[in-house]
């Protein structure tokens, strides 16, 4: 497996900010379980942190279709973490670039429920939709599921940058039978078990628990979900 791995690696000049420069590592490994692992540091303290996972292949045209979708340099992982396909798989390169995307292809006057206190990535962008009469509302997140049926749309991160809670997603898809659904995975993808691929929209970027640079971020659209619209031409 080893040397069927390495077969596959290619170096291409970095696509993002190193100060020593370097290369960008691309892959696509061979099919079987993967261990993800991040080491940190807390008061002195050194902890390790493990998750199981499988990577997923294809035959070759199909592993290169995928590649020349998005950008040649990055590993394809991101669908299978969040439960979802790599054909529904946009990139971009921040959240609130793509959560922007969404918000403004949403109609004038939509009602658009957040969590309190939620990072404003996932807020902000609906929030910038005002002068199209979109209102935003916050709730804590305990309300989240309660409140969705009276809105057009719920956005909010799987798990919370503030403080690590995790919003009660089958009560959230429960809910929202008649209203559209925003999940920002960041801080759930690469260590929480996720089958996201009901949800209209799921976000991600890489650097936190993916272990990644900044400048890599996704965004997983369902086939019933809205057509977006560019906002920049």
């Amino acid at each position: 497996v080893i040397a069927e791995n390495l077969a596959k690696v290619n170096f291409y000049p970095e696509v993002f900010f190193f100060p020593a420069g370097g290369a960008s590592v691309q892959h696509i490994a061979a099919p079987g379980q993967m261990t993800l692992g991040r080491l940190t540091r807390e008061d002195g303290q050194y902890r390790l942190q493990l998750m199981l996972g499988d990577f997923e292949n294809y035959d070759e045209a199909t592993n290169k279709e995928l590649v020349d979708q998005s950008t040649p340099e990055w590993p394809h992982a991101f669908a299978r973490l969040v439960g979802t396909t790599a054909d529904r798989v946009a990139i971009g390169t921040t959240v609130s670039q793509l959560v922007g995307l969404v918000a403004a292809s949403l109609p004038a006057g939509a009602r658009v429920l957040v969590a309190s206190q939620d990072f404003t990535s996932v807020s902000f962008p609906f929030a910038a939709q005002q002068d199209r009469g979109v209102r935003v509302t916050e709730v804590d997140l305990d309300e989240l599921a309660e409140q969705a049926p009276h809105h057009d749309v719920v956005a909010v991160s799987v798990v919370q940058s503030l403080d690590g809670r995790v919003v009660d997603l089958d009560a959230l898809r429960e809910a929202s039978a008649n209203t559209l659904v925003l999940l920002d995975a960041t801080q759930a993808v690469g260590w929480m078990p996720l089958r996201l691929d009901w949800a209209h929209w799921v976000v991600g970027t890489a650097y936190k628990w993916l272990l990644a640079p900044r400048g890599a971020a996704w965004l997983a659209v369902h086939p019933d979900a809205p057509r977006l619209r560019p906002n920049h031409m």
